[in-house]
């Protein structure tokens, strides 16, 4: 499963974010997106969990912590809150 991840620190590395996310399973892949032109995080990136049991753990647990003094969004990549008109 493919999980978004915002609101993460602008100085934070993918090595960190999979050392979080394996406290709940395997980890296939992490990937910060980054600016092309500023090569500066954009604030979100992706993480690929294959068990999808172990990634909605990841994601109820981590959703709204804190990571170095900034609140994370922890969701399921694809997934948007409901959006009022």
């Amino acid at each position: 499963m493919d999980i978004h991840v915002g609101s993460i620190p602008f100085k934070i590395k993918e090595a960190e974010l999979k050392i979080l996310f394996e406290q709940f399973g395997a980890v296939d892949s992490v990937k910060i997106i980054i600016d092309k032109i500023t090569r500066q995080n954009k604030g979100f990136a992706f993480v690929s969990m294959p068990d999808d049991k172990e990634a909605y753990l990841a994601i109820d647990a981590l959703n709204g912590t804190e990571l170095k003094e900034r609140k994370i969004t922890v969701t399921r990549a694809g997934s948007r809150p409901n959006k009022k008109l």
